[in-house]
């Protein structure tokens, strides 16, 4: 049974991987900004109908996502500590 014990035990390499999570969070936060930033030089795009909610979907999915990758690192992070 000493075999099955070896699984409880936190690999070297985890808590390195932790650093994915707040990658993934940055990368998101980056593309958000770019995209907001495409959008305002693109202002007379935006008078088209139905681009507005687009805008605000596409903005929550954002926020969601980096929220989401946010909290994965602060799980992952405290986890193995």
């Amino acid at each position: 049974m000493e075999w099955l014990a070896k699984f409880d035990e936190k690999p070297k390499w985890a808590s390195s991987w932790c650093y994915f999570y707040l990658l993934s969070a940055a990368l998101t936060a980056l593309t958000a900004i770019l995209s907001l930033l495409l959008l305002i030089f693109g202002f007379s795009e935006l008078s088209k109908k139905g681009a507005i909610g687009r805008i605000l979907l596409l903005i929550i999915a954002f926020l969601f996502q980096g929220t989401t990758s946010l909290v994965m690192f602060w799980t992952c992070r405290s986890a193995l500590k």
